[in-house]
């Protein structure tokens, strides 16, 4: 029961320290990546705020001393206010290679440049300045995987090659992942994910899981502005395999719901919607905030009695309203931002 309780309450809090609010209408980040891409995921940093969820989640994470000191750290190294100076944040993959080649995290909002080069100077080996195109690169000339270039209001980190390939890229964007953004709703999102599976990525599905070796792409959208709405969109080349995927989840949700195992949970996995449509799996969990005060109610005993049984002090309140004291987000910045000029 415990490690039950354990797996589930950790999914919980993956699945909402990863939350935020985006314009799914703001892909301007695009431009940047090539057409080979396999999975993107993009988030709003700026609303986040506004969600209860996240602001419960984030008060018990800063509320651990190490956690503070290390926030304090980044904002004091490298003067970004993650809240404040974050806009949006968009992760480009390709799964054609093994290493990070192909791994891009492209960041918008107001940084310090000079300031940003320093602290990676201090991080990174033999790091190296240079002018490309119009952006302003700095790498590691021994770590290949470490890169960061400034360009128009972007912050672009990845590998060398990666990078200077996305600031000199004059092409649209256009890969195997476009048909899924044009399925974004054009509403405010939490967060929006989109992932292209090519064949070597069907093969290990297949592998694992006979019957998962027919999909070909995954849309997923969260909307967290009155609780939680989550919906994911799975498609495959033919509907017996979207049937039977259908079939296999809800059998071991039903099993699942029956057993002692999920009373803490069976009012919120009940809402859980599953349904095949054609050759599209839909998946459907709507939660009101009210709802996802009760999750925290868990959470807090879950904690509670873990703390307990380390013959640590229980905190009765390990969601402490965010303030200035105890939420180094919280306070200012040691030094104004400059903003990035084009």
């Amino acid at each position: 029961m415990k490690n039950i309780l354990a797996g589930f309450l950790a999914t919980l809090c993956i699945l909402f320290l990863g939350m935020t609010t985006l314009q799914a209408t703001d892909l301007s980040a695009l431009k940047f990546f090539p057409s080979n891409g396999n999975f993107l995921i993009q988030i709003d940093v700026q609303h986040i705020q506004n969600t209860q969820t996240f602001k419960d989640l984030y008060a018990f994470v800063v509320a651990n001393p190490g956690n503070q000191e290390d926030i304090k750290k980044f904002k004091a190294e490298f003067e970004i206010d993650p809240l404040k100076d974050i806009d949006f944040i968009t992760f480009h993959v390709s799964a054609e290679t093994k290493d990070s080649s192909d791994f891009l995290a492209v960041i918008q909002g107001r940084f310090n440049q000079d300031k940003v080069i320093q602290a990676v100077e201090k991080t990174w080996t033999q790091t190296k300045k240079e002018k490309v195109g119009s952006a302003l690169m700095v790498y590691s000339e021994t770590q290949k995987d470490k890169s960061a270039a400034f360009v128009d209001g972007f912050l672009i980190l990845g590998s060398q090659e990666s990078v200077k390939q996305a600031v000199t890229k004059t092409t649209p964007f256009s890969s195997a992942l476009t048909p899924l953004i044009g399925q974004i709703p054009k509403t405010p999102l939490d967060i929006w994910m989109a992932i292209a599976l090519n064949k070597n990525m069907q093969t290990e599905l297949k592998q694992n899981n006979p019957m998962a070796g027919d999909f070909d792409a995954v849309l997923s959208t969260i909307d967290m502005t009155a609780g939680l709405n989550l919906l994911v969109k799975a498609t495959a080349n033919n509907e017996t395999t979207i049937l039977n995927a259908s079939n296999q989840m809800n059998a071991s949700l039903q099993e699942f719901l029956k057993s002692p195992n999920a009373m803490m949970f069976a009012s919120f996995l009940s809402k859980l919607k599953i349904n095949a449509k054609g050759k599209e799996l839909d998946i459907q969990w709507n939660l009101d905030q009210q709802a996802m005060n009760q999750i925290k109610t868990i959470l807090s005993m879950f904690l509670a009695g873990m703390q307990s049984q380390n013959q640590a002090p229980v905190n009765t309140n390990p969601f402490p309203t965010p303030t200035p004291q105890n939420n180094i987000l919280l306070q200012p910045n040691p030094a104004p931002i400059t903003p990035v000029k084009p």
